[in-house]
């Protein structure tokens, strides 16, 4: 099995959007049956302005765990701290859900810099966002989660 990393950086590499890209990482982790019709439903996403709306990535993470705590049967309650937690772990790492304000942030971190840059920022915040949001989702033991990032996490 691949580790989260590669699968969500396949997604990446293959032209999908950065909310495809989270939910494909938390279903695939949870081996979820309904993954081809999420996925489907994100695919028409288009953030390609980056305008001042929520962030490609948090809206996959937002579906994806929705989706996995409806699953599990866990209350409203749960689902909305859960949620809550991912936004605030989110927030402490890139400054703000927003995506025109992260793309601001980023460009402020290295100014000097191209905007692929950017891209590639992006990229390591797909991935980044997952394994936040598997980590709220106790998924510290998922065989696809490589050991050593296991332990970082927790």
């Amino acid at each position: 099995m691949k580790p989260i990393e590669e699968i969500v950086d396949s997604y990446w590499e293959n032209g999908y959007n950065c909310a495809t890209c989270t939910a494909a990482g938390v279903l695939t982790a949870y081996h979820d049956p309904d993954i081809d019709k999420i996925l489907q439903m994100l695919r028409g996403f288009d953030n390609s302005d980056h305008g001042n709306t929520l962030c490609g990535a948090v809206l996959g993470i937002y579906l994806s765990m929705s989706k996995i705590l409806e699953n599990y049967g866990l209350s409203d309650k749960e689902l909305k701290l859960r949620l809550r937690q991912f936004r605030k772990e989110f927030v402490s790492n890139f400054k703000s859900i927003n995506c025109q304000t992260i793309l601001r942030h980023f460009s402020e971190a290295r100014p000097d810099e191209c905007s692929s840059n950017t891209i590639e920022d992006c990229n390591q915040l797909v991935i980044e966002s997952t394994l936040i949001a598997l980590t709220i989702l106790n998924w510290d033991t998922n065989p696809l989660i490589p050991i050593e990032r296991r332990f970082a996490m927790i």
